[in-house]
């Protein structure tokens, strides 16, 4: 012990600059992770803020799991998905027409918006008047994700709900695998090409256009008899109706249909489209439509309509 108090006296300058340098190291590394730690956190802070901030940032899902199934969506499928609806609503923001619309596919061109002026007066201007907006992502069923637009109101510090707009986008692919949008609560398109032939009179099912609140169906109608028939007189909404696999029937927007559109005489073809009140569902299967009130002879029709004498109505379905 006395060895070492000694080697201590003699050498007590060395010894406590050692442990001076000792400590100091201890306190430098301490301070280095102290300021990593900070750093990080103060980064992960910003990533937050960037996914609620404006719409040429980019978003994270709201949810892994469907709003209508509840089933959980991977991970890689939604981050793949949401690289191109952030890819089209940044340009959306941005203001380059021309790149979002090209993102948008031929089906829901076709039948939205055949031009980029459509696009633009249709779409853009509507949902895009006000750029200061943030937007989530989340998945609605399958490969339709529901996006839910709302006033940055951290900038504007207006917490209205005015501000507030939904829409719906699909992914899908062209024929070269690329995927597509289909926007403004289009769901997608499918052939039917499902025809009959009742006493004459031809109806062709063409298309089945699905949106999120309804669905339309085209037709091409062929009158082969001998007089002149009338689809329907549009007296009752319920007599234009579809069935789904389930029996229930879904009327048709007959407050849009135009009884002469629905005339034909003889040898005389029309094409027609009808929406029917059926909201969208993944699980929902159209078996049938049903015209219920077909006049097959217009001319007695008319004699006699003041005086509800008429009856000789034909129901022709379509089978799906």
């Amino acid at each position: 012990m006395y060895k070492l108090i000694r080697i201590f006296n003699q050498n007590r300058k060395k010894i406590l600059l050692i442990v001076l340098i000792i400590v100091l190291i201890v306190i430098l590394i301490q301070l280095l992770n102290f300021i990593t730690k900070n750093s990080n956190k103060k980064d992960n802070i910003n990533i937050v803020s960037n996914n609620v901030s404006k719409l040429d940032d980019k978003k994270e899902i709201a949810s892994d799991k469907s709003l209508i199934s509840g089933d959980k969506v991977s991970e890689s499928k939604l981050s793949d998905d949401a690289d191109i609806i952030n890819n089209f609503f940044g340009f959306c923001k941005n203001g380059n027409i021309e790149e979002a619309y090209e993102l948008i596919s031929q089906d829901c061109k076709d039948v939205m918006f055949q031009t980029i002026d459509e696009f633009n007066k249709i779409y853009y201007d509507t949902l895009f008047n006000d750029k200061n907006k943030i937007y989530t992502i989340q998945n609605w069923i399958n490969d339709t994700y529901k996006i839910n637009f709302n006033e940055n109101y951290i900038s504007t510090g207006n917490k209205s709900s005015e501000g507030s707009q939904v829409d719906y986008v699909t992914i899908v692919k062209d024929t070269y695998g690329t995927k597509k949008l289909n926007i403004n609560n289009f769901i997608g398109k499918e052939k039917l090409d499902k025809d009959t032939d009742y006493k004459n009179i031809l109806v062709k099912a063409q298309y089945l256009y699905k949106f999120v609140d309804y669905c339309e169906i085209s037709f091409d109608i062929t009158n082969n008899t001998y007089r002149t028939i009338l689809m329907d007189d549009l007296s009752n909404p319920y007599t234009i109706y579809i069935e789904d696999n389930n029996g229930m029937k879904y009327s048709a927007y007959t407050n849009e249909l135009v009884s002469e559109r629905l005339k034909l005489g003889i040898n005389q073809s029309t094409q027609v489209n009808i929406r029917f009140y059926s909201k969208y569902s993944s699980s929902k299967k159209i078996k049938k439509v049903v015209f219920s009130k077909v006049i097959n002879n217009f001319e007695t029709y008319e004699a006699v309509k003041e005086k509800n004498q008429y009856n000789q109505y034909y129901a022709i379905e379509v089978k799906i």
